[in-house]
């Protein structure tokens, strides 16, 4: 019994040793796409619109290989935010679906304890062999990606 409240007692402590990590570099990043799509639905009818995702990342070093990165995401199609009733100025179509949403936000831990292990903590986009059911999702129509929650621990 003694064993386990010292081996806890041992846990917490060095669970709460304060971490110092000294800020050494900051890149700022981003990227804007446009796409435009046209379907020709032979029984439903012709389809088209214009895709835009933008993106603004944050990546910032610290010592000891440990890396913070954060990544805000936006899409959505050009014209859909104006007035669907254009006589009576109704304004329906805008309601929805227009906010910045965090795609991206993780701690990457490189070379841990002098051994080639890696760390990444937080959500996160990855893709896992040919990405058939794990991947971005950023190929076809509708590119809005797909990030995920995860801990991701590889041995480089």
């Amino acid at each position: 019994m003694r064993i386990r409240i010292l081996a806890l007692v041992a846990l917490v402590t060095v669970c709460c040793i304060p971490v110092m990590a000294e800020l050494q570099q900051v890149e700022v990043g981003g990227s804007l796409r446009i796409r435009g799509n046209y379907y020709d639905l032979d029984s439903l009818g012709e389809l088209s619109f214009i895709e835009q995702r933008t993106r603004l990342n944050v990546k910032a070093d610290f010592t000891d290989d440990v890396t913070a990165y954060i990544e805000f995401d936006y899409y959505n199609y050009w014209g859909e935010d104006f007035r669907s009733l254009y006589l009576t100025g109704a304004d329906f179509r805008g309601s929805g679906g227009n906010d910045v949403d965090l795609y991206q936000g993780y701690i990457n831990v490189a070379n841990m304890w002098g051994t080639p292990l890696h760390l990444r903590v937080g959500r996160q986009e990855f893709s896992l062999g040919n990405a058939f059911f794990i991947g971005r999702g950023d190929e076809s129509a509708f590119f809005t990606g797909t990030s995920y929650d995860a801990i991701l621990l590889s041995y480089v």
